[in-house]
C-alpha cells in the first residue's frame, strides 16, 4: 500500500481540490493507480447480495491455497485457514482496517466516491449484524489441490 501513503502525502502536500489534482500529471497518474487499485478492491462496495457472493468466493480462493500450504508442509497464511477464518469476521476487518481507509481518502479528492462509502459502511453494518447473529466458518469446501503443486 506504498502508493495509498503517497496519495495520503500528496493530499496533505497539494489539498483536495480537484483542479489541482488534474492539472499536475504527476498527482493525475497517481490519481489513476489509486483508481484501479480501488477497482480492484471494490467487492465490499457492492450492493450486499453481490458483495457478500464476491466474499465467500474470495475466501474459497483463501482456502484453496490454505489447503495446498497445509498439503506442502508450510504454515498457513492469514485469512487461509477454513478451520479458523470466519467470513463476516474477515469481512467486517477488511472492511475497516482496509476499504473504509482507502475509499474515505479516495473521497477526498473525488467526492464521487462519497456513494461507495456509504454503501461500504452499510455493508458493514449487515456483515456485523450476521456475525452477533451467527459466527459460521466457512466451511466449503474447494477443489483438492494436484500434488504436482509440492513438488520439486
Amino acid at each position: 500500500f506504498q502508493h495509498f501513503q503517497e496519495f495520503k502525502n500528496r493530499i496533505g502536500a497539494i489539498g483536495p481540490s480537484r483542479d489541482k489534482w488534474f492539472a499536475d500529471p504527476a498527482a493525475r497518474d497517481q490519481i489513476c493507480v489509486n483508481i484501479l487499485h480501488a477497482a480492484d478492491l471494490s467487492n465490499p462496495c457492492r450492493m450486499f447480495e453481490m458483495a457478500h457472493r464476491w466474499a465467500r468466493l474470495v475466501l474459497r480462493e483463501f482456502f484453496a491455497q490454505g489447503d495446498l500450504e497445509v498439503k506442502c508442509g508450510l504454515p498457513v497464511s492469514p485469512m487461509c485457514s477454513r478451520d479458523t477464518t470466519l467470513l463476516a469476521a474477515s469481512q467486517i476487518g477488511f472492511i475497516n482496517f482496509v476499504i473504509l481507509p482507502y475509499f474515505k481518502v479516495m473521497g477526498e479528492v473525488l467526492p464521487e466516491v462519497q456513494m461507495l462509502v456509504r454503501q461500504v459502511e452499510a455493508n458493514l453494518h449487515r456483515w456485523q449484524s450476521l456475525e452477533k447473529r451467527r459466527p459460521a466458518v466457512f466451511t466449503t469446501p474447494g477443489p483438492e489441490p494436484s500434488g504436482s503443486a509440492c513438488e520439486g
